[in-house]
C-alpha cells in the first residue's frame, strides 16, 4: 500500500545539519496540527532526523548555495504546497495551518523572517529594515 501524499512539503535548505537544523526540525514537530506535511532538507550531509513523527527526505547537494539547495529540495517535494524554513529558524505553533489556511484565498502567502537570534548586530538591523 502506498504511503499517503504530504499536502505541504517543508523545505529547507541547511548548511547547519548538526548544529541548528535539530531544532528546526523539532518545532516542526511541536507546530502541532495543520496539514499532512514532509520536510526535504537539502544540504551536504544527511540529517540525523529520527524519532520526529514525519518524514523528512534528505536531498544531498553539495554547494553551499542556498537557493539551488531550495530549487533541488522543492524539485523533490511530494506535496502540492510548499513551505519554506530555513535551518535557523523555528517554526512557530500554527505555522503550517495558517499557511495552509491563508494558501486557499491566495496564491502566494509569506510572512517576516526575522533571522537568527544570535545574529551579528548588523544582519539583525537589516533584517529588522527588510521587514
Amino acid at each position: 500500500m502506498a504511503a499517503t501524499e504530504p499536502e505541504v512539503s517543508v523545505v529547507i535548505a541547511s548548511d547547519r545539519v548538526s548544529t541548528l537544523l535539530p531544532e528546526c526540525l523539532r518545532s516542526l514537530k511541536d507546530a502541532g496540527g495543520g496539514p499532512a506535511f514532509e520536510a526535504v532538507v537539502a544540504s551536504g550531509e544527511e540529517p540525523d532526523a529520527g524519532g520526529l513523527g514525519f518524514p523528512v527526505r534528505w536531498v544531498r547537494v553539495g554547494q553551499r548555495n542556498p537557493a539551488v539547495r531550495r530549487n533541488r529540495a522543492a524539485a523533490a517535494s511530494r506535496g502540492t504546497t510548499l513551505a519554506f524554513l530555513d535551518d535557523d529558524a523555528v517554526a512557530e505553533p500554527g505555522w503550517l495551518s495558517a499557511g495552509a489556511a491563508a494558501i486557499g484565498s491566495a496564491d502566494v502567502v509569506g510572512g517576516p523572517d526575522l533571522g537568527p537570534r544570535d545574529a551579528p548586530y548588523g544582519e539583525r538591523i537589516a533584517d529588522l529594515l527588510l521587514f
